[in-house]
């Protein structure tokens, strides 16, 4: 150790099932350093993608593979979900953030936190709450994460690089069509269109899920 910086001739890592670890530095006399999470498997993924493992709703387990709920108009929804990922970005910033289809979408989103990347199989355990629509429907709960400054870039389909985000030019996740997701669910990533302060929009793929949600009996 010289000048507070230490040397090391060699380290070795090795993965555990989940492959995703931390590295702890401890010495005599010191206090320990950890670094935070770090992906410790050799390969990574061509694409990212997004998909729920477990998920809650007030208390009740819902098939994460065809996600359905139903809630009265009104009443308040606990989620808690495990999410299932891989992320090919080497050197980002991963954010992860949620969304639903009714409201303002620039009010109506949820910071989930950032998440490891590169990882082939990484799980994310999150938690939200919620009040159901008023208005009886069919709505969605969207998961996605993105290379991204904040979620509001996310889910504004706003990159970074753009001064500002732009809401209510068709590429907000909260705006598109059942379709869109239900592709999701189905195959873990939407394609998207980006505002980019250089070329203007760009077509990407989004890694996303979503949960299907039912508003009032007729739903």
């Amino acid at each position: 150790m010289s000048g507070g910086r230490v040397a090391f001739g060699s380290l070795g890592l090795a993965s555990g099932p989940s492959q995703i670890g931390r590295i702890r530095f401890s010495a005599r006399g010191l206090a320990p350093v950890e670094t935070g999470p770090i992906y410790l498997g050799d390969e990574v993924p061509r694409h990212s993608w997004l998909k729920l493992a477990r998920l809650s709703i007030n208390g009740t387990a819902v098939n994460p593979v065809s996600p359905t709920f139903s809630l009265r108009p009104g009443q308040r929804a606990n989620v808690s979900a495990t999410l299932h990922y891989a992320s090919y970005w080497v050197a980002a910033s991963m954010l992860l953030g949620a969304t639903v289809t009714w409201g303002d979408p620039r009010a109506r989103f949820w910071d989930l936190g950032a998440l490891v990347t590169p990882v082939l199989d990484g799980e994310r355990a999150v938690s939200l709450s919620f009040t159901a629509p008023a208005k009886p429907g069919r709505y969605y709960l969207a998961f996605a994460f993105q290379a991204e400054g904040a979620v509001s870039n996310i889910m504004s389909g706003t990159n970074w690089s753009y001064r500002n985000d732009v809401w209510g030019d068709g590429n907000d996740v909260a705006s598109y069509p059942d379709s869109v997701f239900e592709r999701g669910i189905a195959e873990g990533r939407i394609a998207h269109r980006i505002l980019r302060s250089k070329g203007g929009y760009t077509q990407s793929w989004l890694p996303m899920t979503a949960v299907r949600l039912r508003v009032g009996q007729a739903y």
